[in-house]
């Protein structure tokens, strides 16, 4: 199959329909669907009071444990987020030093599939700030990974914001699908990325905040082509703010250190 690629700047305008018995029947489906809503497999990464266990909520959480990975003297620090608190995490600033500072959230569950959509519909979600000088071509932190699993060579997930433009690369047993936004977001404002697949398409929605947590949306595009089954071995990490290798340690070489601020991880898996 042929990977195609659309790219939409705004949200449809919505439809209003006055019915009776038809919105009787739409009330009915919405009551049957919530307990499916409620199972689904969910994990969401906050910081409103500390980094670290009780930053893990949802059904993966109960599973899952995570930890920060340093190296080079790094750290993560909590900052103010888009909602005016301090519910966001600051990572180290830009070093295309192979042993700079890096800093890097490692999350493991002990439940082989929790992290693993396999080949069901799935989306993740992060917000972020991206400094300005966030990655260098030719340098060992060449990119910005916000969130992933995986590497390019195997099954992967994952959002990247790589030289200021957000994209999103879902790779499985069938092929691997990369969906990139129009634009570069602006250095130092907070963005909403957000990443969805619905069998073979991916679709990469951008909004940007406007203060008080709430969003103005800039771009939504698609790409689709085979992917299959999206599945990893029990002891592959999922990274936040960087890359880290099957043991969970840092890729010295190519760090792909996210230089910014990030908050409000989410991953929900049908």
């Amino acid at each position: 199959m042929t990977p195609t690629t659309t790219s939409h700047r705004r949200a449809r305008n919505g439809t209003r329909v006055l019915c009776a018995a038809a919105c009787a029947a739409g009330l009915l489906g919405a009551l049957t669907a919530a307990p499916a809503q409620a199972a689904s497999r969910q994990l969401t990464v906050t910081f409103g009071e500390t980094i670290g266990q009780e930053s893990l909520e949802g059904a993966i959480a109960r599973s899952a444990g995570l930890d920060v990975v340093t190296s080079g003297g790094g750290s993560l620090q909590r900052v103010v987020g888009p909602d005016g608190e301090r519910s966001a995490v600051r990572t180290p600033a830009f070093s295309a030093l192979s042993n700079g500072k890096r800093a890097i959230l490692a999350i493991e569950s002990k439940d082989p599939a929790a992290l693993s959509p396999e080949d069901g519909d799935f989306v993740m979600r992060a917000d972020v700030a991206v400094d300005k000088n966030s990655s260098e071509r030719s340098s060992t932190d060449n990119g910005d990974n916000v969130l992933q699993r995986g590497h390019f060579a195997t099954a992967q997930y994952k959002i990247q914001v790589d030289h200021h433009v957000p994209s999103c690369r879902v790779a499985g047993s069938e092929g691997a699908v990369l969906v990139q936004a129009p634009e570069e977001i602006a250095p130092g404002e907070w963005y909403r990325i957000s990443c969805r697949r619905e069998g073979s398409t991916l679709a990469l929605v951008v909004k940007k905040s406007t203060g008080n947590d709430t969003w103005q949306w800039v771009s939504r595009t698609t790409a689709s082509g085979p992917i299959g089954s999206v599945d990893f071995d029990a002891g592959v990490p999922l990274s936040v703010g960087g890359k880290l290798n099957d043991s969970a340690s840092i890729v010295a070489k190519a760090s792909d250190q996210f230089n910014g601020a990030f908050a409000n991880i989410m991953l929900r898996f049908s």
